[in-house]
């Protein structure tokens, strides 16, 4: 579920939050085509359980991007129901 639009998709375990937001029209910013090399896809992680820190995300987001549950869509993976915020930059 993608919030602030209260959007939700069903997709298969390890599907990438990039992904699945444009499954339901949800355009992201991402001039790397999803290679994490951009940093412009950043969501937060509310509700869930996606795939651990890559090294484009480490290498991405801030320490304190990452302490408040920062991720970039295109790097992370779904792998139980997630509920993610949009922020208003992105």
């Amino acid at each position: 579920r993608f919030e602030p639009l209260g959007r939700s998709v069903v997709v298969s375990t390890g599907t990438s939050l990039l992904e699945g937001a444009r499954r339901v029209g949800i355009e992201l910013a991402s001039n790397c085509s999803g290679q994490g090399d951009c940093g412009q896809c950043g969501v937060i992680i509310l509700e869930g359980q996606v795939s651990d820190l890559c090294e484009e995300e480490e290498g991405c987001l801030s320490k304190d991007e990452i302490h408040a549950h920062w991720r970039l869509a295109c790097c992370a993976r779904v792998y139980s129901p997630v509920r993610v915020l949009i922020p208003k930059s992105v």
